[in-house]
């Protein structure tokens, strides 16, 4: 009975060399599996990369206003024909970021065989003249070389070294800030559209001259915003009291003080006449 009893307990206890080899050859099957599907795989995507279907034949071009949409296909010269999942769209990305009319680009892969490319255009804000002209947006940076006449509503910006600008192809911060905050002031003083030339002046700060009749208007350094109040209401004076002249000149570089230089001949001559002299 008890050599039976001893043969049970050693037919049931298996041999560690079998415990140890069992994770093993679980281990291999496994690493096995992995390398067939790689295998698997990268052979489906070459196949995938020589399929007809998925060769681009269609790029669409959105947010185009003032950029003809046969200029950004150029500019991201997409291989005729190339294979959609083959194509390397931050390459054309950075080749259409360097168009000087695009601020930001977003290159969309869509299966079959369609790329879509979504720009965001530069707002012209300014032209800087540097020697020739160039269209700056609200960031101070020179992007386009302009023929003037063709953005009769811009204004020309000068007076600025030209050296400074040609580094880094942007207007220097400081004259930056010194624009925009005239431009926020010009919304409700004088339009935008109808200042003709901001010049910076040799002392730094700000001279204006009107599309209209090339009226000067001294603004000094700072404070925009109290003198373009000042200048608003000169100018609604000499409207309202019917003031005959012709104004060459306004200087609001003064804090407590406005001068005017012009032909005034006109009104002191209606004067009389009213008094009967």
């Amino acid at each position: 009975m008890a050599a039976v009893n001893k043969k049970k307990k050693l037919r049931g206890r298996q041999p560690r060399w079998r415990s140890l080899l069992r994770p093993f050859l679980y281990g291999i099957l496994i690493s096995l599996s992995l390398y067939g599907l790689s295998i698997f795989c990268v052979a489906g995507y070459h196949m995938l990369l020589r399929c007809p279907w998925l060769r681009v034949t269609a790029i669409q071009v959105e947010g185009c206003q003032r950029v003809e949409s046969a200029a950004i296909i150029e500019q991201a010269k997409i291989p005729p024909g190339v294979n959609i999942l083959a194509l390397d769209l931050d390459d054309v990305r950075q080749r259409v970021a360097s168009h000087p009319w695009v601020a930001d680009v977003s290159v969309i892969r869509e299966i079959p065989d369609r790329v879509r490319i979504v720009i965001a255009e530069r707002r012209p804000f300014a032209i800087v003249r540097t020697g020739d002209f160039y269209l700056i947006d609200s960031s101070g940076y020179c992007f386009a070389k302009v023929e003037v006449a063709k953005y009769p509503g811009l204004p020309i910006i000068s007076g600025i070294d030209t050296a400074l600008i040609s580094r880094r192809r942007r207007v220097p911060p400081r004259v930056l800030a010194m624009i925009k905050e005239l431009h926020a002031q010009c919304q409700s003083g004088l339009p935008w559209r109808l200042i003709s030339e901001i010049v910076v002046t040799s002392s730094g700060g700000l001279k204006l001259f009107t599309l209209k009749d090339g009226i000067a208007i001294n603004l000094g350094k700072d404070d925009y915003a109290r003198k373009m109040v000042r200048l608003q209401r000169v100018l609604q004076y000499l409207e309202e009291q019917h003031i005959p002249c012709r104004l060459r000149a306004i200087d609001l570089a003064y804090r407590d003080r406005v001068f005017l230089r012009g032909d005034f001949s006109s009104a002191q001559k209606l004067q009389h006449e009213r008094k009967g002299v």
